[in-house]
């Protein structure tokens, strides 16, 4: 009787120490599939389930390194689901953008990427336009036409 009971209080015991993970696990899958793909903007207070700041809640319950990532880092402006086990961050104060990326098998990211923010891409999160692309060299059509060449006078002719 006493080695059935051992091992039923472990798996009771591990069961109810997963379970907030468990309930973690479901809250990210169920709301990542609706958010897939948008840009939130992620607004403290923010309510809304479905809100970027729900998400981004969501995200470091979900995930020990977006967590420990956050904690160093502070809150992103902006998030991007692009898929259930990828995310982005965007940081316009620091004009960064942290990519990560989960495995289907683990709960814990890796930091994929990083890359600076250029003007377009902070305009477009603001939503502005972006500014008009300056010419980085000067082209034909933008080199001024050369003066024309001086022409000799008519040469006289004898009658």
């Amino acid at each position: 009787m006493t080695y059935f009971v051992r091992p039923t209080i472990l798996v009771l015991l591990a069961f109810f120490l997963s379970a907030s993970s468990f309930k973690e696990g479901m809250d990210h899958g169920r709301y990542a599939k609706k958010l897939e793909g948008k840009l939130l903007q992620v607004v403290a207070g923010d309510k809304d389930e479905l809100s970027g700041y729900q998400q981004f809640l969501r995200e470091m319950d979900y995930d020990p390194t977006i967590k420990t990532f956050v904690d160093r880092n502070g809150q992103p402006q902006y998030l991007k689901l692009l898929q259930v086990n990828e995310v982005e961050f965007y940081y316009t104060t620091t004009k960064k953008r942290h990519r990560f990326l989960r495995s289907m098998t683990k709960l814990e990211s890796v930091l994929q990427e990083s890359a600076d923010l250029d003007d377009a891409a902070l305009a477009a999160l603001s939503g502005a336009p972006p500014p008009p692309p300056l010419p980085k060299t000067m082209t034909e059509e933008h080199r001024p036409a050369p003066p024309p060449a001086p022409q000799a006078p008519p040469a006289e002719t004898k009658p």
